[in-house]
């Protein structure tokens, strides 16, 4: 019987991460401020935060955190390290937007982040404010809920 019930947890909590999951995509869409900036030259961003599930007295909400950066440049862009945001990239192709969406049970940060968006191997830089789970971005909670590359 014992074993029984482990087994109904492991399949409840398996379907839950797979809901969380398909339900954290990049959707540039959140009813919470969209923090964005950039000049076009090269780059823009966001960060936004979706509420996926509502926290109970017995579980911690899971926030839909993404996170988007937009190479407008005609070149590759090296190096894009936004460590505020738990955002990087050794390579971000000539005119192309790469996203993240991550779903993380917990609280969101308070308040919300600040840090730059640094690129390539020179001074290049953006301000930015962010959405960020309670702790930080720890590789742990990254991979948690993420999403397979594709």
């Amino acid at each position: 019987m014992k074993n029984l019930f482990v087994a109904f947890v492991l399949l409840t909590v398996s379907i839950s991460a797979l809901a969380q999951r398909k339900s954290c995509e990049c959707t540039g869409q959140s009813n919470a401020t969209v923090y964005s900036g950039g000049d076009s030259n090269p780059l823009t961003f966001y960060s936004l935060e979706r509420l996926v599930t509502l926290g109970t007295a017995h579980n911690d909400p899971v926030h839909c955190y993404e996170r988007n950066v937009d190479n407008h440049s005609v070149r590759d862009v090296t190096d894009v390290l936004w460590e505020v945001a738990g955002y990087y990239r050794s390579l971000l192709p000539a005119k192309k937007p790469i996203c993240d969406a991550t779903a993380i049970l917990g609280h969101l940060a308070q308040p919300n982040p600040q840090g730059p968006l640094n690129y390539g191997i020179g001074p290049g830089s953006y301000p930015s404010t962010v959405y960020e789970p309670s702790g930080g971005w720890s590789p742990k909670k990254l991979t948690a809920f993420a999403e397979p590359r594709r």
